[in-house]
């Protein structure tokens, strides 16, 4: 967000035929490297986000494959009348 104001800011001097200050461009390409760290931190979390999410996957699987071969989730497979 900043890095984007600030681009526009220097968009302007340039138009307006004004020097652009080199403290704003080196705060720009701070910022555009502040953003590719912060880009690539995020993409490892959301590496580790969908391996937790397979491995969830195929725990909840085995659970319902060893779930339905019990004896109790047989019983409830057939109807039983209900008995106060």
């Amino acid at each position: 967000m900043r890095a984007a104001i600030l681009k526009s800011q220097m968009e302007l001097l340039a138009a307006q035929g004004k020097p652009v200050a080199p403290a704003l461009e080196e705060t720009n390409r701070r910022y555009a490297d502040e953003e590719k760290s912060i880009s690539a931190a995020a993409n490892e979390l959301e590496k580790m986000r969908d391996e937790k999410d397979e491995e969830a996957n195929l725990l909840i699987h085995r659970h319902h494959y060893y779930a339905s071969r019990s004896p109790c989730c047989r019983l409830r497979s057939r109807w039983v009348p209900w008995q106060p």
